[in-house]
Protein backbone atom coordinates (compact mmCIF):
# COMPACT_ATOMS: atom_id res chain seq x y z
CA UNK A 1 0.00 0.00 0.00
CA UNK A 2 1.31 3.45 -0.92
CA UNK A 3 2.14 5.95 1.82
CA UNK A 4 -0.67 8.34 0.86
CA UNK A 5 -3.27 5.57 1.13
CA UNK A 6 -1.88 4.51 4.49
CA UNK A 7 -1.99 8.11 5.74
CA UNK A 8 -5.67 8.24 4.76
CA UNK A 9 -6.46 4.97 6.53
CA UNK A 10 -4.62 5.93 9.72
CA UNK A 11 -6.39 9.31 9.75
CA UNK A 12 -9.78 7.62 9.28
CA UNK A 13 -9.18 5.21 12.18
CA UNK A 14 -7.97 7.97 14.47
CA UNK A 15 -10.90 10.27 13.76
CA UNK A 16 -13.31 7.35 14.12
CA UNK A 17 -11.82 6.53 17.52
CA UNK A 18 -10.66 3.07 16.42
CA UNK A 19 -7.37 3.14 18.29
CA UNK A 20 -6.72 -0.61 18.34
CA UNK A 21 -6.19 -1.04 14.59
CA UNK A 22 -3.43 -3.66 14.78
CA UNK A 23 -3.70 -4.21 11.03
CA UNK A 24 -2.37 -0.71 10.42
CA UNK A 25 0.81 -1.54 12.32
CA UNK A 26 1.27 -4.60 10.11
CA UNK A 27 0.70 -2.56 6.95
CA UNK A 28 3.15 0.08 8.12
CA UNK A 29 5.74 -2.64 8.66
CA UNK A 30 5.27 -3.84 5.08
CA UNK A 31 6.14 -0.46 3.52
CA UNK A 32 9.16 -0.24 1.24
CA UNK A 33 12.00 2.05 2.36
CA UNK A 34 10.86 4.79 -0.01
CA UNK A 35 7.22 4.58 1.10
CA UNK A 36 8.17 4.52 4.79
CA UNK A 37 10.19 7.70 4.28
CA UNK A 38 7.22 9.28 2.49
CA UNK A 39 4.95 8.28 5.37
CA UNK A 40 7.41 9.89 7.80
CA UNK A 41 7.45 13.14 5.82
CA UNK A 42 3.70 13.35 5.22
CA UNK A 43 2.51 12.15 8.61
CA UNK A 44 3.98 15.19 10.37
CA UNK A 45 1.81 17.46 8.23
CA UNK A 46 -1.33 15.42 7.70
CA UNK A 47 -2.10 13.16 10.66
CA UNK A 48 -4.50 14.50 13.35
CA UNK A 49 -1.90 14.59 16.13
CA UNK A 50 -4.45 15.77 18.67
CA UNK A 51 -6.18 12.41 18.26
CA UNK A 52 -2.86 10.60 18.65
CA UNK A 53 -2.26 12.37 21.98
CA UNK A 54 -5.68 11.24 23.23
CA UNK A 55 -5.15 7.61 22.19
CA UNK A 56 -4.98 4.93 24.83
CA UNK A 57 -1.59 3.19 25.06
CA UNK A 58 -1.03 0.47 22.49
CA UNK A 59 1.15 -0.67 19.56
CA UNK A 60 -0.29 1.89 17.13
CA UNK A 61 0.31 4.82 19.47
CA UNK A 62 3.83 3.57 20.24
CA UNK A 63 4.69 3.59 16.54
CA UNK A 64 2.95 6.85 15.61
CA UNK A 65 4.73 8.78 18.36
CA UNK A 66 8.02 7.98 16.60
CA UNK A 67 6.73 10.09 13.67
CA UNK A 68 5.48 12.98 15.85
CA UNK A 69 6.20 16.56 14.72
CA UNK A 70 7.37 17.25 18.30
CA UNK A 71 11.02 16.44 18.95
CA UNK A 72 10.31 15.93 22.66
CA UNK A 73 7.62 13.34 21.85
CA UNK A 74 9.88 11.54 19.37
CA UNK A 75 12.75 11.43 21.88
CA UNK A 76 10.54 10.14 24.70
CA UNK A 77 9.02 7.49 22.41
CA UNK A 78 12.47 6.31 21.32
CA UNK A 79 13.46 5.59 24.90
CA UNK A 80 10.46 3.39 25.68
CA UNK A 81 9.19 1.85 22.42
CA UNK A 82 9.40 -1.97 22.22
CA UNK A 83 12.01 -3.19 19.72
CA UNK A 84 10.35 -4.88 16.73
CA UNK A 85 11.29 -5.10 13.02
CA UNK A 86 9.07 -2.06 12.34
CA UNK A 87 10.38 0.07 15.20
CA UNK A 88 13.96 -0.86 14.26
CA UNK A 89 13.31 0.56 10.80
CA UNK A 90 11.84 3.75 12.25
CA UNK A 91 14.89 4.00 14.54
CA UNK A 92 16.98 4.13 11.37
CA UNK A 93 14.94 7.12 10.16
CA UNK A 94 15.36 8.84 13.50
CA UNK A 95 19.14 8.30 13.29
CA UNK A 96 19.01 10.90 10.51
CA UNK A 97 16.62 13.18 12.44
CA UNK A 98 17.15 16.94 12.32
CA UNK A 99 17.15 17.14 16.16
CA UNK A 100 20.48 16.09 17.68
CA UNK A 101 18.93 14.71 20.88
CA UNK A 102 16.58 12.51 18.84
CA UNK A 103 19.47 11.20 16.73
CA UNK A 104 21.43 10.35 19.87
CA UNK A 105 18.49 8.50 21.43
CA UNK A 106 17.86 6.60 18.19
CA UNK A 107 21.49 5.45 17.95
CA UNK A 108 21.41 4.30 21.56
CA UNK A 109 18.32 2.15 20.97
CA UNK A 110 19.54 0.89 17.60
CA UNK A 111 22.75 -0.37 19.21
CA UNK A 112 20.56 -2.37 21.58
CA UNK A 113 18.84 -4.18 18.69
CA UNK A 114 19.82 -7.78 18.08
CA UNK A 115 21.26 -8.98 14.77
CA UNK A 116 17.91 -10.04 13.28
CA UNK A 117 16.41 -6.59 13.84
CA UNK A 118 19.42 -4.92 12.22
CA UNK A 119 19.10 -7.24 9.25
CA UNK A 120 15.42 -6.31 8.88
CA UNK A 121 16.40 -2.63 8.84
CA UNK A 122 19.32 -3.06 6.41
CA UNK A 123 17.49 -1.98 3.19
CA UNK A 124 16.31 1.21 4.89
CA UNK A 125 19.83 1.86 6.20
CA UNK A 126 21.13 1.68 2.63
CA UNK A 127 18.42 4.09 1.44
CA UNK A 128 19.06 6.61 4.24
CA UNK A 129 22.82 6.52 3.70
CA UNK A 130 22.32 7.27 0.00
CA UNK A 131 19.75 10.02 0.38
CA UNK A 132 20.55 11.86 3.61
CA UNK A 133 23.76 13.48 4.76
CA UNK A 134 23.07 12.58 8.40
CA UNK A 135 23.11 8.84 7.69
CA UNK A 136 26.89 8.35 7.75
CA UNK A 137 27.09 6.93 11.28
CA UNK A 138 24.74 4.11 10.31
CA UNK A 139 27.46 2.55 8.17
CA UNK A 140 29.85 2.46 11.12
CA UNK A 141 27.15 0.83 13.25
CA UNK A 142 26.55 -1.87 10.61
CA UNK A 143 30.27 -2.53 10.29
CA UNK A 144 30.41 -2.93 14.04
CA UNK A 145 27.49 -5.37 14.28
CA UNK A 146 27.46 -7.31 10.97
CA UNK A 147 30.50 -9.22 9.74
CA UNK A 148 31.47 -9.76 6.10
CA UNK A 149 30.25 -13.34 6.34
CA UNK A 150 26.89 -12.10 7.65
CA UNK A 151 26.52 -9.89 4.59
CA UNK A 152 27.59 -12.68 2.22
CA UNK A 153 24.89 -14.90 3.71
CA UNK A 154 22.31 -12.14 3.15
CA UNK A 155 23.45 -11.74 -0.47
CA UNK A 156 21.68 -15.02 -1.32
CA UNK A 157 18.31 -14.39 0.33
CA UNK A 158 15.15 -14.19 -1.85
CA UNK A 159 14.25 -10.71 -0.52
CA UNK A 160 15.45 -8.42 -3.32
CA UNK A 161 15.80 -5.24 -1.24
CA UNK A 162 17.77 -7.07 1.44
CA UNK A 163 19.98 -8.75 -1.14
CA UNK A 164 20.79 -5.44 -2.82
CA UNK A 165 21.55 -3.76 0.50
CA UNK A 166 23.89 -6.58 1.54
CA UNK A 167 25.86 -6.38 -1.70
CA UNK A 168 26.11 -2.61 -1.50
CA UNK A 169 27.36 -2.67 2.08
CA UNK A 170 29.88 -5.38 1.26
CA UNK A 171 31.18 -3.28 -1.63
CA UNK A 172 31.29 -0.11 0.47
CA UNK A 173 33.55 -1.89 2.95
CA UNK A 174 35.95 -2.89 0.19
CA UNK A 175 35.45 -6.50 1.26
CA UNK A 176 34.15 -7.88 -2.04
CA UNK A 177 36.28 -10.75 -3.37
CA UNK A 178 36.65 -12.20 -6.89
CA UNK A 179 34.33 -15.04 -5.88
CA UNK A 180 31.78 -12.47 -4.68
CA UNK A 181 31.95 -10.65 -8.02
CA UNK A 182 31.31 -13.90 -9.90
CA UNK A 183 28.26 -14.57 -7.69
CA UNK A 184 26.95 -11.06 -8.22
CA UNK A 185 27.50 -11.34 -11.98
CA UNK A 186 25.19 -14.37 -12.03
CA UNK A 187 22.42 -12.71 -10.00
CA UNK A 188 19.02 -12.29 -11.63
CA UNK A 189 18.74 -8.68 -10.45
CA UNK A 190 20.32 -6.00 -12.64
CA UNK A 191 21.26 -3.82 -9.66
CA UNK A 192 23.35 -6.64 -8.21
CA UNK A 193 24.94 -7.38 -11.58
CA UNK A 194 25.69 -3.66 -11.81
CA UNK A 195 27.58 -3.89 -8.51
CA UNK A 196 29.65 -6.67 -10.06
CA UNK A 197 30.32 -4.54 -13.15
CA UNK A 198 31.40 -1.54 -11.07
CA UNK A 199 33.73 -3.78 -9.05
CA UNK A 200 35.65 -5.04 -12.09
CA UNK A 201 38.47 -2.43 -11.97
CA UNK A 202 39.35 -3.52 -8.41
CA UNK A 203 40.10 -7.13 -9.42
CA UNK A 204 43.34 -8.72 -10.51
CA UNK A 205 43.75 -9.22 -14.26
CA UNK A 206 42.73 -12.88 -14.47
CA UNK A 207 39.71 -12.43 -12.18
CA UNK A 208 38.68 -9.26 -13.99
CA UNK A 209 38.75 -11.00 -17.36
CA UNK A 210 36.68 -13.95 -16.11
CA UNK A 211 34.00 -11.73 -14.56
CA UNK A 212 33.91 -9.37 -17.55
CA UNK A 213 33.46 -12.30 -19.95
CA UNK A 214 30.39 -13.31 -17.98
CA UNK A 215 28.93 -9.80 -17.96
CA UNK A 216 29.69 -9.03 -21.62
CA UNK A 217 26.53 -10.83 -22.77
CA UNK A 218 24.33 -9.22 -20.12
CA UNK A 219 20.89 -8.31 -21.42
CA UNK A 220 21.17 -4.83 -19.85
CA UNK A 221 23.32 -2.59 -22.02
CA UNK A 222 25.11 -0.46 -19.43
CA UNK A 223 26.27 -3.54 -17.52
CA UNK A 224 27.66 -5.10 -20.71
CA UNK A 225 29.36 -1.81 -21.65
CA UNK A 226 31.32 -1.78 -18.39
CA UNK A 227 32.45 -5.33 -19.11
CA UNK A 228 33.46 -4.34 -22.65
CA UNK A 229 35.47 -1.41 -21.31
CA UNK A 230 37.49 -3.67 -19.04
CA UNK A 231 38.07 -6.24 -21.77
CA UNK A 232 39.28 -3.57 -24.20
CA UNK A 233 41.68 -2.30 -21.57
CA UNK A 234 42.96 -5.83 -21.06
CA UNK A 235 43.03 -7.18 -24.62
CA UNK A 236 42.92 -4.13 -26.86
CA UNK A 237 41.32 -3.95 -30.32
CA UNK A 238 40.59 -7.67 -30.51
CA UNK A 239 37.60 -7.11 -28.22
CA UNK A 240 36.20 -4.22 -30.24
CA UNK A 241 35.55 -6.01 -33.54
CA UNK A 242 32.98 -8.60 -32.30
CA UNK A 243 31.27 -5.95 -30.14
CA UNK A 244 30.53 -3.83 -33.25
CA UNK A 245 27.74 -6.29 -34.12
CA UNK A 246 26.68 -7.22 -30.58
CA UNK A 247 23.06 -7.88 -29.73
CA UNK A 248 22.76 -4.74 -27.60
CA UNK A 249 22.54 -1.35 -29.33
CA UNK A 250 24.22 0.21 -26.29
CA UNK A 251 27.20 -2.13 -26.65
CA UNK A 252 27.42 -1.44 -30.40
CA UNK A 253 27.54 2.31 -29.74
CA UNK A 254 30.24 1.83 -27.12
CA UNK A 255 32.21 -0.37 -29.53
CA UNK A 256 32.08 2.32 -32.22
CA UNK A 257 33.38 4.84 -29.68
CA UNK A 258 36.22 2.49 -28.75
CA UNK A 259 36.95 1.91 -32.45
CA UNK A 260 37.57 5.63 -32.90
CA UNK A 261 39.78 5.75 -29.81
CA UNK A 262 41.82 2.67 -30.78
CA UNK A 263 41.98 3.42 -34.54
CA UNK A 264 39.89 0.40 -35.53
CA UNK A 265 38.20 0.75 -38.93
CA UNK A 266 34.60 0.01 -37.95
CA UNK A 267 33.39 0.71 -41.48
CA UNK A 268 35.66 -1.99 -42.90
CA UNK A 269 34.34 -4.44 -40.29
CA UNK A 270 30.74 -3.75 -41.33
CA UNK A 271 31.48 -3.89 -45.07
CA UNK A 272 33.21 -7.25 -44.67
CA UNK A 273 30.00 -8.82 -43.40
CA UNK A 274 27.10 -10.10 -45.48
CA UNK A 275 25.57 -7.10 -47.35
CA UNK A 276 22.15 -8.19 -46.08
CA UNK A 277 23.27 -8.41 -42.44
CA UNK A 278 20.88 -6.20 -40.47
CA UNK A 279 23.31 -5.25 -37.70
CA UNK A 280 26.03 -4.41 -40.22
CA UNK A 281 23.67 -2.13 -42.16
CA UNK A 282 22.49 -0.40 -38.99
CA UNK A 283 26.10 0.04 -37.90
CA UNK A 284 27.11 1.55 -41.23
CA UNK A 285 24.21 3.98 -41.03
CA UNK A 286 25.29 5.01 -37.52
CA UNK A 287 28.76 5.94 -38.81
CA UNK A 288 27.22 8.61 -41.12
CA UNK A 289 30.09 8.22 -43.63
CA UNK A 290 29.53 10.23 -46.87
CA UNK A 291 30.97 7.31 -48.84
CA UNK A 292 27.91 5.28 -47.87
CA UNK A 293 25.33 7.84 -49.04
CA UNK A 294 23.96 5.61 -51.80
CA UNK A 295 23.73 2.64 -49.47
CA UNK A 296 21.89 4.77 -46.91
CA UNK A 297 19.38 5.90 -49.56
CA UNK A 298 18.74 2.27 -50.43
CA UNK A 299 18.25 1.39 -46.77
CA UNK A 300 15.26 3.74 -46.57
CA UNK A 301 13.35 1.31 -48.84
CA UNK A 302 14.47 -1.84 -47.01
CA UNK A 303 11.60 -4.14 -45.92
CA UNK A 304 13.06 -4.37 -42.39
CA UNK A 305 11.78 -1.59 -40.13
CA UNK A 306 14.98 -1.26 -38.09
CA UNK A 307 17.07 -0.83 -41.24
CA UNK A 308 14.65 1.75 -42.65
CA UNK A 309 14.71 3.80 -39.45
CA UNK A 310 18.51 3.69 -39.23
CA UNK A 311 18.74 4.72 -42.89
CA UNK A 312 16.46 7.72 -42.42
CA UNK A 313 18.40 8.92 -39.38
CA UNK A 314 21.66 8.68 -41.33
CA UNK A 315 20.15 10.37 -44.38
CA UNK A 316 19.17 13.34 -42.21
CA UNK A 317 22.90 13.97 -41.77
CA UNK A 318 24.04 13.14 -45.30
CA UNK A 319 21.19 14.67 -47.32
CA UNK A 320 18.79 16.64 -45.14
CA UNK A 321 16.35 17.84 -47.87
CA UNK A 322 15.87 14.29 -49.14
CA UNK A 323 15.48 12.99 -45.58
CA UNK A 324 12.79 15.59 -44.83
CA UNK A 325 10.94 14.70 -48.04
CA UNK A 326 10.90 11.01 -47.13
CA UNK A 327 10.03 11.72 -43.49
CA UNK A 328 6.98 13.70 -44.57
CA UNK A 329 5.83 10.79 -46.73
CA UNK A 330 6.29 8.44 -43.78
CA UNK A 331 4.35 10.76 -41.52
CA UNK A 332 1.45 10.88 -43.98
CA UNK A 333 1.48 7.09 -44.11
CA UNK A 334 1.23 6.86 -40.33
CA UNK A 335 4.88 6.25 -39.35
CA UNK A 336 5.68 8.39 -36.38
CA UNK A 337 8.63 8.84 -34.08
CA UNK A 338 11.69 8.66 -36.35
CA UNK A 339 10.05 10.68 -39.13
CA UNK A 340 8.99 13.33 -36.62
CA UNK A 341 12.52 13.50 -35.19
CA UNK A 342 13.92 14.19 -38.66
CA UNK A 343 11.37 16.93 -39.36
CA UNK A 344 11.86 18.48 -35.95
CA UNK A 345 15.47 19.34 -36.81
CA UNK A 346 14.34 22.49 -38.63
CA UNK A 347 11.35 24.77 -39.14
CA UNK A 348 8.74 23.38 -41.56
CA UNK A 349 8.53 24.72 -45.08
CA UNK A 350 5.28 25.92 -46.64
CA UNK A 351 4.70 22.56 -48.32
CA UNK A 352 5.38 20.73 -45.07
CA UNK A 353 3.01 23.03 -43.19
CA UNK A 354 0.23 22.12 -45.62
CA UNK A 355 0.73 18.38 -45.08
CA UNK A 356 1.15 18.68 -41.31
CA UNK A 357 -1.97 20.82 -41.06
CA UNK A 358 -3.98 18.22 -42.96
CA UNK A 359 -2.74 15.52 -40.57
CA UNK A 360 -3.49 17.66 -37.50
CA UNK A 361 -7.06 18.29 -38.63
CA UNK A 362 -7.86 14.77 -39.85
CA UNK A 363 -10.48 13.44 -37.46
CA UNK A 364 -9.90 9.89 -38.71
CA UNK A 365 -6.32 9.80 -37.42
CA UNK A 366 -5.23 8.75 -33.96
CA UNK A 367 -4.96 11.60 -31.41
CA UNK A 368 -1.26 10.86 -30.98
CA UNK A 369 -0.59 11.29 -34.71
CA UNK A 370 -2.49 14.58 -34.78
CA UNK A 371 -0.66 15.90 -31.75
CA UNK A 372 2.69 14.88 -33.25
CA UNK A 373 1.85 16.93 -36.35
CA UNK A 374 0.96 19.88 -34.14
CA UNK A 375 4.27 19.60 -32.32
CA UNK A 376 6.05 19.86 -35.67
CA UNK A 377 4.00 22.89 -36.65
CA UNK A 378 5.10 24.55 -33.45
CA UNK A 379 8.80 24.17 -34.30
CA UNK A 380 10.37 27.53 -35.06
CA UNK A 381 7.53 30.03 -34.74
CA UNK A 382 4.04 29.88 -33.34
CA UNK A 383 2.71 31.50 -36.50
CA UNK A 384 2.61 28.05 -38.07
CA UNK A 385 0.06 27.04 -35.50
CA UNK A 386 -2.40 29.62 -36.84
CA UNK A 387 -2.46 27.73 -40.14
CA UNK A 388 -3.64 24.60 -38.37
CA UNK A 389 -6.03 26.71 -36.32
CA UNK A 390 -7.69 28.21 -39.40
CA UNK A 391 -7.85 24.85 -41.15
CA UNK A 392 -9.55 23.39 -38.10
CA UNK A 393 -12.30 25.99 -38.37
CA UNK A 394 -12.97 24.90 -41.95
CA UNK A 395 -13.24 21.24 -40.95
CA UNK A 396 -14.91 21.85 -37.61
CA UNK A 397 -12.14 19.96 -35.81
CA UNK A 398 -10.00 21.71 -33.22
CA UNK A 399 -6.47 20.29 -33.63
CA UNK A 400 -6.07 19.55 -29.94
CA UNK A 401 -7.05 15.90 -29.30
CA UNK A 402 -10.46 15.69 -27.69
CA UNK A 403 -10.37 14.98 -23.99
CA UNK A 404 -6.83 16.32 -23.59
CA UNK A 405 -7.18 20.10 -23.22
CA UNK A 406 -3.88 21.88 -22.75
CA UNK A 407 -3.93 25.14 -20.82
CA UNK A 408 -0.59 26.26 -22.22
CA UNK A 409 -1.79 25.65 -25.79
CA UNK A 410 -4.84 27.75 -25.20
CA UNK A 411 -2.72 30.53 -23.73
CA UNK A 412 -0.42 30.48 -26.74
CA UNK A 413 -3.33 30.59 -29.17
CA UNK A 414 -4.85 33.49 -27.23
CA UNK A 415 -1.71 35.52 -27.87
CA UNK A 416 -2.24 35.11 -31.61
CA UNK A 417 -5.86 36.27 -31.62
CA UNK A 418 -5.14 40.00 -32.12
CA UNK A 419 -3.76 39.17 -35.58
CA UNK A 420 -7.21 38.11 -36.79
CA UNK A 421 -10.17 40.19 -37.86
CA UNK A 422 -13.25 40.30 -35.66
CA UNK A 423 -15.20 37.48 -37.32
CA UNK A 424 -12.22 35.13 -37.46
CA UNK A 425 -11.28 35.90 -33.86
CA UNK A 426 -14.82 35.15 -32.70
CA UNK A 427 -14.75 31.83 -34.55
CA UNK A 428 -11.44 30.84 -32.94
CA UNK A 429 -12.69 31.81 -29.49
CA UNK A 430 -15.79 29.71 -30.08
CA UNK A 431 -13.65 26.74 -31.16
CA UNK A 432 -11.58 27.01 -28.00
CA UNK A 433 -14.55 26.74 -25.65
Amino acid sequence: MAADQLIYRVTYHLLAGQHEAAGLVVELGEQSPRELVRFDQRSRRELPWGSVVRMSPGPLKDVLELFSPSGHVRQAALETVPLTPLTARVLVLRCADWVAEVRSAAFTRLRACDRDLLVAALPLVAWVMDEWTRGDLLGALLDERLTDDDLRALADVPDLALRRAAWRRLTARGAITPADVQRAAADEDVAVRGIAARSLPDLAEADRRAAAERLLDDRVGWVAVRALTELVRLDGADRIVPALTARSATVRRAARDWARVRDVDARAVYLARDPRDELALVGLAALRDPRDAELVRAMVDDPRARVRRAGLRALATLDEPEARRIALIWLEAGAGRVAADVLRAGSPSAAEITVLTAIACDRERRPGARERALSLLRVGTWTHFTVAMEASLLTGVLPVPQGRPRAHLRARIARLLPAYDGARRAAIELALR
